[in-house]
């Protein structure tokens, strides 16, 4: 992440990730008022979680997480990347998780 970042050091970010004095819990618990304190990102009773996973052939070291994995767009192995997305539905709308 740090490499990937304008003006990180990874000194600094490794201290943050492992010392911050954060707690998970209190942290998704503030995350979810924000989401439910908004008619346009609250989600109605009986939603559905869509898990979705989606790879792209990649070749050349520059992009980061480019490795040898399952591309399921061609079937195979193959260097390339692959994302995991989460999504809440309601019926009505669709909500990205960002976790």
């Amino acid at each position: 992440m740090a490499n990937d970042s304008v003006g990180v050091v990874y000194n600094r970010l490794h201290h943050f990730i492992t010392e911050s004095p954060w707690e998970e819990k209190r942290i998704n618990e503030r995350r979810l008022k924000v989401v439910d304190s908004c008619h346009q990102t609250r989600v109605g009773r009986g939603f559905a979680l869509l898990l979705d996973d989606t790879g792209h052939r990649k070749s050349g070291n520059f992009t980061a997480g480019v490795g040898r994995q399952y591309i399921g767009e061609i079937g195979k192995l193959d260097n390339g990347i692959v994302a995991v997305t989460t999504h809440l539905y309601d019926g009505k709308k669709k909500f990205d998780l960002w976790m």
